[in-house]
């Protein structure tokens, strides 16, 4: 479908059908996510004339004078945050002309973060043309924030079912499965925020999430509100919100621009005039200062004005992995840094670790083989899992009642494949956030609520946890069963199992599986599943354990010992020689003397 700029609402044509009701700020809340806050601006800050225009906003409102009237559009749009922005830039034009100096492949299945986003347009272009895993667009004016989330159904296709002003795949549904990855239009959405942090301590409480961010034609508001400092910890809160290898895309306007917008408002003047940190310092800082290995220059974009024509800049930082302190003590104090390129789609972050290891003389770490089996199905009536009970450390049998399978509420079980470390203490969060949720709403936790807990902390590490999950529970919209990887993937499941087993398990269950079982059917289907796992794999084994999990009750059986690992009796023979049974073949008698010594000082 082709998107026509026009088509789109932008702020002022929203704000128009809404003529009867006086727009308020507060339309749109600040979701209670975001780390930092919008900064409240007194009114004496602004000047004694912009005081007694807050103050007195609607007193003989008929009768102002045209200097007044310009004082309080300025007030209102001294971030830059324009209604008709998109209008006066794309005026002519099918799409921004920017997209064109973008290299998709450095969104594709990204988290990217749009900074200053207005009213959405090049955030929804990004995020249905170039596939984005996930795209946030920011903006420190919640009606333009409004009117972005209201721009998403421009964009969808011509089929697609929309809900009110939604389209119909971001209303929740009842159920939810299958992988983390969304598509347009789900993996896209506004929220209200200032990016600017207040304190140096909020930059280093963030935390690497995107491997894109965009500050496009925003460095000027952000210079003429916050000076020269609000500017730099705006850099350098951008370098430690990404992750290695991630790019910062800037688009800067010039100083000589500052000027026009900062004689507006006395506060901006002011700020103005204390501006050492010029724009054509911004390259330099970056790189040398703030920590931005490389820059390239995206060159300048074509637009319907001169004054939109702005340079492009990419930032890189830096993809690298550090030894840690204790290999540099062994090593001398050597430190080495691996400048490893990611190829798309995977993370060779540990080949980069083993290749400084190895100069450094250490030897890399081996890769250490753990197994189990677990499984679960669905019955008429409610869920059976269960797991064996071995837990190996390499070829060693570390632990033969290892506790695998998890308890997380009344209702809800989890059996674990991985490091029983990782498994122990996921488990014991999840446990703790559904008990204050059940607190929390007076009604029993779901078991999807479970499910999304446990991929949302597990896709965050990306595979580092190694926790393989099969949740399974009873609710009020029935049972459930959902197999959770470790790199956050999820899949619903009438019958699933994991692990080293499960191979051997998996085809009992896809051979003798039917829907409508009843609860013994469940349970002999489970065991011998187990037993098909712990019979094809050395890793698994000793005994099993079951949770059989209804509406009404939950029971928990084991540990069970199939008789296959049943150890034999211990078998007692009495052995009986008379002295001189055995030849003696040689004879000899060493004599010793013991002296004791007693130390009296």
């Amino acid at each position: 479908m082709k998107v026509e700029i026009g088509s789109p609402k932008t702020g002022s044509d929203a704000e128009n059908e809404r003529t009867s009701k006086k727009r308020k700020l507060e339309s749109f809340p600040e979701d209670p996510s975001c780390s930092f806050k919008v900064r409240k601006t007194s009114a004496s800050s602004l000047g004694s004339h912009a005081e007694d225009l807050l103050n007195n906003p609607t007193s003989e409102s008929k009768e102002k004078s045209k200097k007044e009237k310009q004082l309080e559009t300025s007030l209102k749009f001294r971030y830059g945050n324009f209604y008709r922005y998109y209008g006066h830039r794309l005026k002519g034009v099918e799409k921004d002309p920017r997209l064109e100096n973008f290299n998709k492949d450095w969104f594709r299945m990204r988290n990217v973060l749009d900074i200053g986003c207005n009213a959405g347009y090049l955030t929804l272009s990004i995020a249905k043309e170039f596939e984005p895993a996930w795209i946030l667009g920011i903006d420190i004016d919640p009606h333009l924030v409004g009117v972005s989330r209201k721009n998403i159904k421009y964009y969808v296709n011509d089929d697609q079912e929309l809900i009110g002003d939604f389209p119909k795949s971001l209303v929740k549904t009842e159920e939810e499965g299958g992988p983390v990855v969304r598509k347009f239009p789900k993996n896209v959405w506004f929220r209200m925020q200032n990016y600017v942090p207040e304190f140096e301590e909020q930059i280093e409480q963030t935390q690497e999430e995107y491997d894109v961010i965009m500050a496009l034609s925003i460095t000027k508001w952000i210079h003429l509100n916050w000076g020269d400092d609000g500017m730099k910890r705006f850099f350098r809160r951008v370098f430690h919100h990404m992750k290695p290898g991630g790019r910062f895309i800037l688009e800067t306007q010039t100083f000589e621009s500052y000027y026009k917008r900062a004689k507006t408002l006395p506060l901006l003047k002011e700020n103005y005039k204390q501006i050492q940190f010029k724009p054509d310092q911004f390259k330099d800082f970056l790189l040398n200062e703030v920590g931005f290995d490389s820059c390239e220059s995206l060159g300048v974009p074509k637009a319907n004005s001169k004054g939109f024509e702005r340079p492009l800049q990419v930032f890189r930082k830096k993809f690298y992995i550090k030894k840690p302190k204790t290999s540099e003590i062994m090593s001398g104090g050597k430190t080495i840094d691996v400048d490893f390129e990611p190829c798309e789609g995977f993370d060779f972050g540990n080949v980069a670790r083993n290749i400084a290891l190895v100069e450094c003389g250490m030897k890399p770490p081996l890769a250490r083989s753990t197994g189990t089996t677990i499984v679960g199905c669905t019955y008429k009536d409610g869920v059976v899992m269960g797991a064996d009970s071995r837990a190996t450390a390499g070829n060693i049998i570390a632990d033969k009642q290892c506790e695998k399978v998890h308890k997380l509420t009344e209702s809800i079980y989890a059996c674990g494949a991985g490091t029983a470390a990782d498994l122990d203490q996921v488990t014991k969060m999840l446990s703790a956030n559904l008990h204050l949720i059940e607190l929390n709403t007076g009604k029993k936790a779901r078991v999807i609520t479970a499910m999304r807990q446990a991929k949302q902390h597990l896709y965050r590490y990306m595979g580092y946890i190694g926790a393989y999950l099969l949740i399974g529970g009873v609710d009020s919209t029935g049972p459930h069963i959902y197999d959770v990887s470790a790199e956050g993937t999820t899949m619903a499941k009438s019958y699933a199992a994991d692990g080293s087993g499960s191979y051997a398990a998996i085809s009992v269950l896809e051979r003798d599986f039917k829907f409508g079982m009843t609860e013994e059917e469940a349970k002999d289907l489970i065991q011998r599943a187990l037993h098909a796992g712990m019979h094809g794999d050395n890793a698994s084994g000793n005994s099993l354990n079951l949770v059989i999990i209804t509406n009404d009750n939950t029971r928990f059986e084991g540990p069970i010992f199939p008789d296959f690992c049943k150890r034999p009796e211990n078998i007692e023979l009495d052995y009986k020689f008379k002295p001189g049974s055995s030849t003696v073949l040689k004879h000899k008698v060493y004599k010793y003397e013991v002296v004791e010594s007693m130390d009296t000082h």
